[in-house]
């Protein structure tokens, strides 16, 4: 039987003063202090996601993140494993570790929700993107071992933020400035806090997040959004002006009975 895992909230509050405990944390010279690149073991129901898709242009990855729910079942966006109009030709994934890279297996098999859908449009050249039931699941080809660099995730069944949570995000992506014109690959799981505003949602069973300054980006779609010690969302998508940015995170108890019926497994709110 699986219970819950304490969460980080000291560690993660102490992201507010700067704090830096050698043992724990590093910090990066120069980096923001509530951007810090995890150890491993911090965040031991976070997985690393590599979709291979067939492009006009031949074979290319990309890079997501997702989180453990059950021996055999890792959780992302939907958009990670199928991205746009491509053809997904294979998925693997990664457990245990800070790097996406390090120990890539096979899965089984992916679903994605039936009723997913992505849609591109432009206004000025601008790319927008509207994204609906953003949500998969990945299933491993043999069980997860878990141990204290391994285990699963709880996922909140609250159909919204509660008042003041400690709230942060975890991903194998990058922090971006909305005013940088260009994007590289982490590929190293990193961790933040987010100064941010609730905004009213308007794609249904979603939460929508105004931050100022820095966001997550390319790598960081599927990661979780954990608030209270609990994954409350999965980072769907981002859509950025001048210094603001507003961050998309699909709700994650919105859709605990589809999840529970791919998975046959009860999914964790303790």
């Amino acid at each position: 039987m699986f219970i819950c895992i304490k969460s980080v909230e000291n560690e993660v509050r102490a992201f507010h003063d700067c704090y830096d405990d050698d043992d724990f944390l590093r910090k990066p010279e120069g980096e923001d202090c509530r951007r810090r690149e995890a150890k491993r073991g911090m965040f031991p129901y976070i997985a690393g996601i590599e979709t291979e898709i067939e492009t006009f242009y031949g074979l290319r990855t990309a890079e997501c993140t997702g989180t453990i729910i059950a021996a055999r079942w890792i959780l992302t966006a939907g958009h990670c494993l199928k991205i746009e109009h491509y053809i997904t030709t294979r998925v693997r994934y990664t457990v245990g570790e800070i790097n996406i890279l390090r120990n890539l297996k096979p899965a089984l098999r992916y679903v994605v929700h039936p009723n997913y859908s992505f849609e591109r449009t432009y206004v000025l050249f601008i790319p927008t993107d509207v994204v609906h039931d953003d949500i998969g699941l990945i299933k491993t080809k043999e069980e997860i071992q878990f141990d204290k660099f391994i285990t699963n995730v709880c996922i909140s069944s609250n159909d919204q933020l509660s008042a003041n949570p400690v709230c942060f995000v975890a991903g194998f992506g990058k922090l971006v400035d909305p005013l940088e014109v260009t994007y590289e690959k982490s590929y190293l799981l990193h961790f933040a806090t987010l100064d941010y505003t609730e905004e009213r949602p308007i794609i249904p069973n979603t939460i929508e997040l105004s931050v100022k300054g820095k966001y997550p980006s390319l790598g960081d779609s599927g990661g979780p959004l954990m608030c209270d010690g609990k994954q409350i969302g999965i980072f769907s998508k981002v859509g950025a002006s001048l210094n603001q940015a507003k961050l998309t995170y699909t709700q994650c108890g919105k859709y605990k009975n589809w999840i529970e019926s791919i998975t046959g497994t009860k999914v964790l709110d303790t």
